[in-house]
């Protein structure tokens, strides 16, 4: 393979890792240098996807991310809030005892023989170490000092007692220095995870954990789905878990990792063509947050222009029943409290100057009410695209659907009035689950689904 060749096929590994740890090293947060790096290196990958050059994602990248994700972990674990304690000394020292294994195995991944079946013993108590790692980060910081976390956490308390979260007042721990009422913002879909796990263990954060934790599950079943090596798909789930904000999205209490686990099992589902469940998964994702309808126009397209007309209707049919089902009690019980929480108050609200987004950038050199119907049209306007990208491919595959929602959620999220680190995370799943679909190995299997 030619030297430019081989720089294409991987490039977008490498970007994958670069936009990774400019996140993890802003937390999210606005640095004009990094937005304009990271947009670029962004614009790359849609050229690129629209034009579908190939992408390859190896073992050896695989095992690359995996150190590298967790020697950024150890050195910053990203558990920002957490209090000096046992807890935080144990996430430290498992953080160090996972790197160890890793670098172990990673050196005898290679060796073949009985050096295998030690890495493949390193590469499983490395998975239980850091699992164990994201059990300890709500032990780490009890009560962090974000609104997403409080507000929440107050909203999953009134609801078990019996009153309507969405018509409480919430305190405004930030007193006054953003324009919108603090509030339960989120569609109520999340309530059906936090509450059992708020009654069950004190704390809705760990519902969050088992979604990461099911994510890493979900990943390791696409991967195993397209190529039959088990060392691979382990080493994806280990790179999904070190990732170098995965602590912190946890720490703070931001929903999104209830999004990668139901979005991951929504592609896993689809490599398998059970079409009832990918329905009820889209339900799911569409009651849990406003982006989460980002989903339904590509898959609009994607099922359109590959001539499935009754596996759309199924479902969409059902997606949209079950974010009805899941919604309407709280409609029904408050709807101007509702209205307002979860659709006035967003589409009012002034855009965060301080967030990792182009119109952050615009925000601090131009008046945004000069500009905002641009923005929208921009932001808008990659629906177009996707849709000229799936009319240009002969048989539509997953790959596409994937890489399309890559494309769009990232291009929304730079384009958007707020994207923070956790905004990201959604979107890196994504590209995540793109690179795993050029996986290359010693028993490649090719997709066509």
């Amino acid at each position: 393979m030619a030297l430019g060749t081989w720089c294409k096929t991987r490039f977008d590994s490498l970007l994958f890792a670069i936009f990774a740890y400019v996140i993890a090293k802003t937390g999210g947060h606005f640095d004009a240098g990094l937005v304009g790096v990271c947009f670029l290196g962004f614009v790359y990958f849609c050229w690129a996807r629209f034009n579908r050059i190939e992408s390859y994602f190896t073992k050896k990248l695989a095992v690359g991310c995996a150190i590298t994700f967790c020697t950024r972990l150890y050195h910053r674990p990203g558990v920002v809030y957490s209090v000096e304690g046992p807890a935080f000394w144990f996430i430290s020292k498992l953080l160090l005892v996972t790197l160890f294994c890793l670098i172990i195995s990673g050196l005898l991944e290679f060796r073949g023989g009985k050096y295998r079946t030690t890495s493949n013993y390193l590469k499983v108590f490395s998975l239980f170490s850091i699992s164990l790692v994201y059990f300890l980060v709500p032990h780490a910081n009890p009560n962090p000092f974000i609104d997403v976390f409080r507000t929440n956490n107050l909203a999953v308390d009134y609801l078990v007692r019996g009153m309507n979260p969405y018509a409480q007042t919430y305190p405004d721990i930030y007193n006054g220095v953003y324009d919108y009422k603090p509030a339960v913002a989120y569609f109520p879909g999340f309530f059906y995870f936090f509450v059992p796990f708020k009654l069950l263990t004190g704390d809705i954060r760990f519902a969050l954990v088992v979604g990461v934790l099911f994510t890493a599950v979900f990943l390791y079943k696409i991967a195993g789905h397209l190529i039959r090596d088990r060392e691979i798909s382990l080493w994806i789930s280990l790179c999904w878990l070190c990732f170098p904000t995965g602590l912190f999205i946890v720490e703070e209490g931001f929903l999104d990792p209830l999004l990668t686990m139901v979005a991951s099992m929504l592609v896993w589902k689809m490599l398998r063509q059970q079409w009832i469940t990918v329905g009820i998964l889209v339900g799911i994702i569409l009651a849990l947050k406003q982006y989460g309808v980002l989903i339904l126009p590509v898959l609009v397209g994607w099922f359109f222009f590959k001539q499935q007309y009754s596996e759309l209707v199924k479902v969409l049919g059902l997606g949209l029943l079950v974010f009805i089902l899941l919604c309407s009690p709280f409609v029904i019980w408050g709807p101007e409290e509702f209205y307002f929480s979860t659709v006035r108050q967003i589409v009012t609200q002034q855009p965060r100057l301080d967030s990792f987004s182009i119109v952050a950038f615009l925000g601090r050199n131009i008046a945004i009410s000069k500009i905002g119907k641009l923005v929208a049209v921009l932001s808008l306007s990659i629906f177009f695209v996707v849709g000229l990208m799936f009319s240009r491919i002969k048989e539509l595959t997953v790959v596409d659907f994937v890489s399309a929602l890559a494309v769009v959620h990232g291009w929304v999220f730079f384009w958007g009035k707020q994207a923070f680190a956790n905004y990201y995370y959604y979107f890196f799943l994504f590209f995540f689950v793109f690179l795993i679909f050029g996986i290359r190995g010693q028993s490649e299997v090719e997709c066509t689904v």
